[in-house]
């Protein structure tokens, strides 16, 4: 037969004919397709990380041989190290801190106690995840900004006082808000692994005189230690790549600048107008990378020691609430603080802005609210028209399809195949985790620009990259679900298949995704509604044919138009509370489950 193939081409160039026979015989593969879909992406992540690193040395773009240490030269920049640098490392520890104080403390007390409403709370720490960061920032500039927060112009009413010494317009409150926005994402991240835990550990601590906070700190938190430095390098890797939330809540004056606001107008030249320095943002891009992959590093190391904190044995494991008693008073008051903080009051103070502007909450002012922000037909228009919904409709559908195929196909190389570089297909899947966000925009949009320069082909402003950018993005998170759901299915129904003749590609989507629909419905729901929400990469690689609906919130906010803006985001936050519904009568409660391991 191989022959034959060669004897068909047998014009073509030896060399040439012995590329087409070994593809031929390469294709016939059973991993072939799924190592060619599922590669290509991992290929395209590892030469955008080079590309960021390489843009740091040349003069503009990365066209030509030119080089230069320019850029690395402002690293001697005393603003860099003076401003810049311990700004954004007061908003990543910041960030986590407060994570921590409100999910371990939370998460110990929805899913180890015997706390009531555990149902409740647990959708209601979800239902936190519908406000994106955006919405959340512009809620907390209204009620605490140092001007027109309703905090302050209350307090300085009552109290014969000028000015309220409290705002949010500063890195500390960049920090709360980014720790409010990124506590669900730790909750469920901590709270999985806390379930497993053996109460028998709790009960010999309590028998030794310990008191229920002493076993929380002391027995509970370091037995969930590695869930919780994974978690803090999650939320320290996000709140550095951010864009959005400073934005908001100091401005784009650079008062209060961090390494997300430098690269963003190293780029785009903020309010100052100064021009473009595409080497700039890439040092800025390589100091965000730099702290996610150390700490990538040592979460690693801690995992390779796993063995040290196992709890779940077979010497008479059962799993079982920790009685609080009269505890669940403070528990419960807790659990509403942080709901209150995270979500109810920027909400509220949101819907209020766009339906009586700035006018204090009084019986008075209920006579002048407007819903004219909220007429169909407005909110059409202040979107910019059916043009940018379809946008935001074809970004979510695509960017769901294509991460979810992706991944599936990493999942099967890595899960069912035995070929040598399955290893190294899953490490690169992880790669993604310790790229920022901001850094896959900037790389991508020096790709685009690069390749308009040397074959014509525009990219830049179109929705192919906004959707590549989410895709490569969103990967990490959905290997993860589909390899512990393949893990799961026996290969055994997959050699009955192909005993059958059934190809694999076809056993893969008429046995495999069948099998594991369930957890792809979780996946699919929770990238669509990330991808919803997500501003701050849409923001960067925006043209005039590829706006969202995040980006037009954006823009009128920016512009003054905080009562439209106001009315946008509460919008946009239904529209993720009817993502959310969906997803939860899709997998009949599955989605908020899934989040804690059940």
């Amino acid at each position: 037969m191989a022959d034959q193939t060669l004897d068909r081409g047998r014009g073509l160039p030896r060399s040439l004919r012995s590329l087409i026979q070994w593809a031929r015989v390469g294709l016939a593969k059973p991993y072939a397709i799924p190592l060619i879909v599922g590669g290509i992406p991992l290929i395209l992540v590892a030469v955008l990380g080079l590309l960021i690193f390489y843009t740091t040395f040349t003069p503009l773009l990365p066209t030509t041989l030119d080089w230069t240490l320019e850029h690395w030269a402002n690293l001697a920049s005393p603003t860099l190290w003076t401003d810049v640098m311990p700004n954004t490392l007061i908003v990543g520890f910041g960030a986590v801190a407060v994570t921590l104080f409100f999910a371990g403390p939370m998460a110990w007390l929805i899913v180890r106690t015997t706390i009531p409403f555990k149902n409740a709370l647990l959708t209601c720490i979800a239902l936190v995840m519908v406000l994106p960061p955006f919405v959340k920032s512009m809620g907390w500039v209204l009620l605490l900004n140092e001007r027109i927060g309703i905090i302050n112009r209350a307090i300085v009413a009552i109290l014969p006082i000028d000015s309220f010494p409290v705002s949010v317009n500063n890195v500390w409150g960049i920090a709360w808000v980014m720790g409010l926005t990124l506590m669900p994402t730790t909750f469920f991240l901590i709270a999985g692994p806390m379930r497993q835990m053996d109460p028998a550990m709790e009960e010999a601590g309590s028998i030794c005189g310990a008191s229920r906070f002493k076993i929380f700190t002391h027995v509970s938190l370091p037995l969930v230690w590695p869930a919780v430095i994974a978690a803090g390098i999650f939320t320290f890797m996000t709140a550095i790549s951010l864009f959005e939330v400073p934005a908001i809540i100091v401005g784009l004056g650079g008062a209060t600048p961090v390494l997300a606001t430098e690269m963003f107008f190293a780029v785009y030249g903020g309010d100052t107008g100064t021009e473009v320095r595409y080497g700039a943002a890439g040092v800025y891009a390589v100091l965000m990378m730099v702290p996610s992959l150390v700490g990538l590093y040592f979460y690693f190391r801690v995992i390779n020691k796993s063995h040290r904190f196992s709890v779940v044995t077979g010497k008479g494991y059962r799993p079982r609430d920790v009685e609080i008693g009269s505890w669940k008073w403070p528990g419960l008051l807790f659990i509403g603080f942080f709901l209150l903080c995270a979500a109810v009051l920027p909400l509220l103070w949101l819907i209020w802005i766009s339906l009586a502007s700035f006018r204090l909450p009084s019986l008075e002012a209920l006579d002048h609210l407007d819903f004219k922000f909220y007429a169909p037909s407005y909110i059409v228009e202040s979107f910019g028209g059916w043009e940018i919904i379809v946008n935001t409709a074809v970004l979510i559908v695509s960017v769901c399809f294509f991460v979810m195929l992706i991944s599936i196909m990493i999942s099967w190389i890595v899960v069912r195949t035995k070929l040598k570089i399955r290893k190294l297909v899953d490490g690169a899947a992880m790669l993604p985790h310790a790229i920022p966000g901001l850094a896959f925009a900037f790389a991508l949009f020096i790709m685009a620009l690069t390749l308009e320069v040397w074959s014509g082909i525009v990219l830049v402003g179109t929705m192919a990259l906004l959707v590549s950018a989410n895709v490569l993005n969103h990967l990490s998170y959905t290997t993860r679900v589909t390899n512990a759901a393949l893990i799961q299915v026996h290969n055994e129904l997959e050699e009955a298949s192909r005993t059958c003749g059934v190809s694999p590609l076809k056993t893969i989507f008429l046995v495999m995704i069948p099998l594991i629909r369930p957890a792809l419905i979780f996946a699919t729901f929770w990238v669509a509604l990330r991808t919803f929400r997500e501003l701050s990469m849409a923001l960067f690689l925006t043209g005039t044919g590829n706006k969202v609906m995040s980006v037009r919130v954006w823009l009128m906010w920016n512009e003054g138009g905080l009562s439209q803006a106001a009315a946008g985001a509460v919008v946009m936050t239904i529209g993720c509370g009817i993502m959310l519904f969906i997803g939860f009568i899709a997998t009949k409660g599955r989605v908020l489950n899934r989040g804690i391991g059940s």
